[in-house]
């Protein structure tokens, strides 16, 4: 599936304005040796997309996938070393770039997903939406579900106040606090965050709305969804699904609804 020149622009021209956060490459800009990479280290949104890369390599291999069948690690990694020579055939082009890492960060989380968590709900288009969370990820953290709202309507206050959100699911990454139950559910015990972030329409920029901290127990198959305003998560066992209502968010708040 490749992305039209349109397609491409449009969210490259997304890319640089949704955040004013700065981020450096993944490597030492000192010493590049590729053209690519020196063109990466200068444009601060491909430093963005360069660090979710490293992120989304790390976790494919670290993430504990619980499908039956078995993960062949050896086959990506082939793939990673043969995109990093494509992805140096771009040179000085920020545009072919661009649409390269977003190829590449899409193919891992398709990849490591077990219920299309991630790239069920984003696909080539907006995979890089998940810069924004990079500010809140610990070292170690991986990025487990998203979900993405449409517009909400504010009733009287105007096309300025309408806004569009996007939640993330994330924890630590400690396979010991990973639990398997002879039934087959597997219960996640490391500490689990939803990032919540908002965005007023006529505006690129997305802004913390809320943070909701230690979740507690989830299922490792746990999913995000919007209704509305209202943000909820399903933990998916293997013999039910459990939806909880997590959070409510409004133009200047956001409610917690998650007690345990």
């Amino acid at each position: 599936m490749s992305l039209s020149y349109k397609t491409l622009c449009i969210s490259f021209i997304l890319l640089i304005s949704m955040s004013n956060t700065s981020y450096s490459a993944s490597y030492d800009c000192s010493k590049t040796k590729t053209k690519a990479e020196v063109t990466i280290c200068n444009h601060p949104k491909l430093s963005a997309l360069d660090d979710l890369m490293e992120v989304a390599y790390r976790q494919f291999l670290t993430h504990q996938t619980f499908l039956y069948t078995q993960k062949n690690n050896s086959q990506v990694i082939m793939k990673q070393k043969k995109w990093l020579t494509s992805r140096n055939k771009c040179s000085r082009d920020t545009l072919c770039l661009f649409e390269s890492y977003q190829k590449q960060i899409f193919f891992l989380f398709d990849k490591m997903n077990d219920d299309d968590e991630v790239s069920g709900v984003l696909d080539l288009n907006n995979i890089h939406y998940l810069v924004n969370v990079l500010p809140y990820l610990g070292s170690n953290d991986i990025i487990r579900a998203v979900a993405l709202s449409g517009y909400q309507i504010q009733p009287g206050k105007g096309s300025s106040n309408d806004y569009s959100m996007i939640a993330f699911l994330t924890s630590t990454n400690n396979p010991e606090k990973i639990i398997t139950s002879a039934s087959g559910d597997v219960k996640d015990k490391n500490l689990t965050n939803v990032i919540i972030l908002k965005s007023i329409r006529g505006s690129l920029t997305w802004t913390k709305a809320c943070i909701i901290r230690n979740l507690g127990p989830t299922s490792r198959r746990s999913m995000l969804e919007f209704v509305g305003n209202k943000l909820y998560r399903t933990d998916n066992w293997m013999r039910r699904s459990v939806e909880h209502l997590t959070a409510e968010v409004s133009t200047t708040d956001c409610t917690n609804f998650t007690h345990y």
